[in-house]
């Protein structure tokens, strides 16, 4: 074999040498790069869903903040009005019974009655205690 054919087949395998190197080099980066892809993807994702959850509460949120505005004071006005209402019937009721010599709470709808002004008055206090601390 001639030198000239030995140099150049010394030459072709460093050749395919270098190239197996380089495919390495390069088949290494692609799969070091698609795995960091797919793990940013995976985190992005994630935001995704964090996001559209946040924003499915804050709607829920926002809906229970306006129904707290448009009928806090509402309902607390008609509690206290309806409890001063039943206190009068109540006091009707008791009169009545005194004069018909029985017991109020013989009375149908008495005992019911008080239990209702009772939870009212719980109600219309843990109102008044329990306010949103901010607006929409």
């Amino acid at each position: 074999m001639s030198t000239e054919n030995r140099v150049f087949k010394r030459l072709f395998k460093e050749k395919t040498s270098l190239k197996k190197n380089v495919n390495l080099a390069v088949r290494d980066d692609l799969k070091m790069y698609a795995l960091n892809l797919g793990e940013l993807g995976k985190t992005g994702q994630k935001t995704i869903d964090i996001a559209i959850n946040v924003n499915n509460v804050l709607d829920q949120l926002t809906d229970d903040v306006r129904f707290y505005n448009d009928y806090k004071a509402i309902t607390y006005d008609d509690l206290n009005s309806n409890i001063e209402l039943l206190d009068d019937l109540l006091i009707n009721a008791e009169n009545l019974a005194e004069e018909l010599g029985v017991e109020p709470k013989e009375i149908d709808g008495y005992v019911m009655a008080v239990n209702a002004v009772i939870d009212a008055k719980r109600i219309a206090g843990d109102m008044l205690q329990h306010n949103l601390l901010f607006d929409i």
